[in-house]
């Protein structure tokens, strides 16, 4: 009993110990940081990308409302003519796309969409990786959500891709 008592002691000093060594270093408790590739080409597929900032059909909404939110939508040409969000700029075809990007400004919110896969996930994450300046949100559930809330739509093709 005393030598279990023991090791309990030591695995509790040790740790405190370890914690506190961590403490003082300048960059912070490691235990507490995510993990991070230390260069751009190594290892990115092995590590998870941060979850993207979400936005509900309802706060998507409110923010059109406000004259604050772009859309843009990521789905192939063919899904976006069958439906799109109205106004939304289609990414998929638009060459022009870190430019127009660039041009939305830091006061507006660019809510991308996608038809409920993980292709807008993608696209925010690119864009962080970018360093843009500006807030992207993912639509959760993308278009189906958009479309099943009965929010305004429209379809045809997108001009830019013709």
């Amino acid at each position: 009993m005393d030598t279990l008592r023991g090791a309990m002691w030591i695995v509790v000093a040790g740790a405190a110990i370890g914690l506190a060594a961590n403490a003082l270093r300048a960059d912070g408790l490691a235990l507490l940081r995510p993990v991070r590739a230390e260069a751009a080409e190594t290892a990115e597929a092995c590590v998870a990308p941060e979850a993207q900032a979400r936005v509900g059909v309802d706060q998507a909404l409110e923010l059109r409302k406000r004259g604050v939110a772009v859309f843009a939508d990521v789905r192939p040409a063919a899904e976006y003519a069958n439906g799109h969000v109205s106004d939304a700029v289609h990414l998929e075809c638009r060459s022009t796309a870190p430019a127009w990007l660039d041009r939305i400004g830091r006061q507006k919110t660019l809510v991308l969409y996608d038809g409920g896969g993980a292709d807008a996930d993608s696209v925010a994450h690119a864009l962080a990786q970018r360093g843009s300046l500006i807030d992207v949100r993912v639509l959760a559930g993308g278009f189906p959500a958009w479309r099943a809330a009965g929010a305004p739509s429209e379809a045809g093709r997108c001009e830019a891709c013709e």
